[in-house]
């Protein structure tokens, strides 16, 4: 062996190896180039992926010894070493034979690692087939809660099946073009979950793919469990590490229990023998809606005392029957459409409602303990909530009662998930009932309105979360339900100075507030003053004034940022009275009002909570949870509202005007061109 061999075969390993660290770290390398890398210098291609540090220096040694023990450049001595080292690499790209995927950088859980394992086959069996509807959640692509579930309302237009998401109040058909109104919201909707349980031979899938996942669960607690559990450790710096020999086996062993229990599956099907199904749906109440709070606390920095004004969405479900115990719908914004109650086979059975819809409310639990501010340390809290949609959900199940393997069980199935859910429960055959009239009924649903002015013919804005809609034609503002639109009458702010101002609508009401002891107050000096029982400010022998109230009627696509807006156009509205002109707006003018997305009963209701931003430290310095309860939690607005548009200089709305109105997914808003 020469000099120069010796010194090459010392140096240049290490060398090349750190050369690689330095120039591709954090970055992403072709796993081809790793293989040749380490294949021509062992370590160099374990340093591109990363590995841990004592690993690369294994490389380069066996870089080393394979130098050295070549003696030269001997193609022949070389070759076994390089075999081996591009091998070792090959452990940490795609095409790792032991696996196929890469080793993660932790442990797997069964369900994980199945579904990652048939990521790439589109026709692998679905693996995780326990838990109906709460795993459809996680099956399904998820929507933003606010914009609910969808209903399937057929166009009149051109007869086609619009899904339209139920807290929306417009909706375009997607085959013909055509924009409508939908109405009905303020009926018990009555609506059912598709099936996708269609026939015996889908529930026989379900149940083969449940009785497969049962098995792979065995296989995996009994064979790859031990080695997930040894598959990391603690580092000498207290961190994790991941061993991949214990990763590579456990991948291994994965792959092969998961073949094991395909071939289960196809020998169980064939003595699977399904003996006796029974097809039904289940009756759920839904509610949807808005909880509007005032919270009463300390601040936790300054023990100061706060009153804040705050809101968030709220989604509840209970069943509507207790004939059969059947297990809890849970939230269904992550559904597809539904289709209504009046579209199901007329021989369908069900199991009849024996529960009020207002049971409903004990789904919610007690509203004024939902703390939905945190950032005080809280006293009292009022609520009010505004219920947006009710409906019955009809949701599919399915009995089986089959043989396989010498076992007999009956199992119930979840027609929306196509699941198994768990054992079937007991339920008598005498309890079920036709579908109810009332489900079948044309006003248990959602329907559509021609979206045009009845005075002018001009179309309305397309705005989904309208509640009220302005013709920008005649000027005109009407209603719309299911007996048609009515006009309803409205004011106007005097113009401001400001170039850049937004139309926004408010609900405006004289202030006259019977608070929980019997005093009506209309003023907002007497309700500041008055709080902590004292009247310190402006005298005992102070007389009442005539104030207004002004409640914004706008939303915004999140909760959060609609309390922002509300606090923010109060404290605007209080320092900065408007100015009114009555009646509409003139026709040579051309407004562009903000669309009017809640109605005079809703903001009457939570109308005195929102007054906790009239108040300041002053006010309530002294003022005692006693004191707070009946003055404004407990009070009741006793006036009407009237609606009024305020001009809004852009510097108050800056911060929310491009985020009015509800979410609307991606999917929804490409299809509506919006």
């Amino acid at each position: 062996m020469t000099l120069p061999w010796l010194l090459f075969s010392l140096i240049i390993p290490p060398a090349v190896a750190a050369l690689v660290w330095f120039l591709v770290r954090d970055k992403q390398v072709d796993p081809s180039v790793v293989v040749v890398l380490n294949g021509l210098m062992p370590g160099s291609g374990l340093a591109a992926v990363d590995r841990p540090i004592f690993e690369v220096a294994l490389g380069v040694l066996l870089g080393q010894i394979g130098l050295l023990a070549a003696r030269g450049p001997d193609i022949g001595q070389l070759a076994p070493f390089v075999v081996i080292s591009a091998g070792w690499a090959l452990l940490y790209t795609p095409w790792n034979p032991l696996t196929s995927q890469p080793p993660s950088n932790g442990p797997r859980s069964p369900e994980n690692s199945e579904t990652s394992l048939q990521s790439n086959d589109e026709k692998a069996w679905p693996r995780n087939t326990v838990g109906g509807m709460a795993n459809l959640g996680q099956q399904e692509e998820s929507g933003d809660p606010a914009e609910g579930y969808s209903v399937a309302i057929r166009c009149t237009e051109c007869g086609a099946e619009v899904p339209v998401p139920v807290l929306h109040r417009a909706a375009q058909c997607s085959f013909c073009g055509s924009h409508h109104l939908v109405v009905g919201h303020d009926d018990l909707l009555q609506v059912a979950i598709p099936s996708k349980i269609t026939d015996t031979r889908s529930l026989r899938e379900a149940v083969l793919d449940h009785l497969r996942y049962r098995h792979y669960l065995k296989l995996y607690e009994r064979f790859v469990a031990p080695l997930e559990r040894q598959a990391t450790e603690a580092g000498p710096t207290g961190g994790m590490m991941v061993r991949a020999d214990v990763e590579a086996a456990s991948a291994a062993a994965e792959s092969a229990i998961s073949a094991k229990a395909d071939v289960y599956r196809r020998n169980v099907a064939k003595t699977l023998e399904i003996r006796d199904t029974q097809q039904f749906l289940a009756p759920y109440y839904h509610s949807m809606g808005t909880l509007f709070q005032a919270a009463f606390g300390r601040d936790p920095r300054t023990q100061d005392k706060k009153l804040l004004f705050t809101m968030a969405s709220l989604e509840g479900a209970l069943s509507a029957q207790d004939l059969a115990a059947l297990p809890p719908m849970g939230k269904m914004s992550y559904l597809k459409t539904l289709i209504s109650a009046a579209q199901l086979k007329p021989d369908i059975q069900v199991l009849a409602p024996n529960k009020d819809a207002d049971t409903l409310n004990n789904a919610y639990g007690e509203l004024d303990k939902k703390q939905l501010d945190r950032s005080i340390q809280t006293i009292k809290l009022g609520s009010s909530f505004a219920e947006e949609v009710k409906a019955v959900v009809w949701r599919p199940w399915w009995v089986a009662n089959f043989i396989a393997a010498g076992n007999d069980e009956s199992l119930l199935v979840d027609g929306a998930s196509g699941s198994v859910a768990g054992p079937a429960p007991f339920i008598n055959s005498e309890v079920f009932q036709d579908l109810p009239a009332a489900a079948r009924a044309p006003g248990g649903s959602l329907h559509f309105q021609p979206m045009e002015c009845p005075t002018c013919g001009d179309e309305f804005r397309y705005e989904t979360d309208a509640v009220m809609h302005f013709c920008s034609n005649c000027h005109r503002l009407f209603d719309a339900d299911g007996e048609g639109k009515t006009e309803i009458e409205y004011d106007h702010g005097k113009e401001i100075p400001e170039e850049d101002a937004d139309l926004v609508p408010f609900w405006r009401f004289p202030l006259q507030l019977m608070t929980g002891n019997g005093s009506i107050i209309t003023d907002l000096k007497h309700l500041k003053d008055g709080i902590d029982g004292r009247m310190d400010q402006i005298g005992d022998e102070a007389e009442q004034e005539q104030d207004s109230l002004w409640v914004p009627a706008i939303r915004c696509i999140n909760t959060r940022l609609m309390t922002s807006a509300f606090n923010h156009l109060f404290m605007h509205v209080a320092h900065n009275p408007p100015r009114l002109i009555r009646g509409r707006f003139p026709l040579d003018n051309t407004p562009l009002p903000w669309p009017i997305c809640l109605d005079e009963q809703q903001v009457r209701n939570f109308a005195p909570l929102y007054l906790a931003n009239a108040f300041d430290n002053r006010d309530i310095a002294r003022v005692n949870v006693h004191d707070v309860g009946p003055w404004l939690f407990d009070a009741k607005l006793l006036s009407s509202g009237r609606l009024t548009y305020l001009p809004i200089p852009r510097a108050v709305t800056e911060t929310f005007r491009a985020y009015v109105g509800r979410y609307k997914g991606g999917a929804l808003a490409a299809a509506q061109g919006g």
